[in-house]
């Protein structure tokens, strides 16, 4: 477990949040990352102000915006 940040719930605050979030789906893919996790990474994100290209390494890195600017400056997908 990585030492966690001050934005993270605490134990209380996520008692509280949980049941308002879905469930998984029966017939969906499984979840990769807890949504605490997620919850986390948003709320450290809002707080200090980072953008998602600059997450800490230990921040999960699926989710994250795939969407680049091109030289020109134009949006492009990245080529996968």
């Amino acid at each position: 477990m990585r030492k966690a940040y001050q934005t993270n719930l605490s134990d209380t605050e996520w008692s509280c949040l949980e049941s308002h979030l879905p469930a998984q789906a029966a017939n969906g893919c499984p979840r990769l990352h807890s949504l605490r996790e997620i919850l986390d990474t948003i709320f450290y994100v809002l707080k200090s102000g980072y953008a998602w290209r600059l997450l800490p390494h230990d921040f999960p890195t699926a989710g994250r915006p795939s969407i680049t600017t091109s030289a020109s400056g134009a949006w492009t997908a990245p080529s996968r």
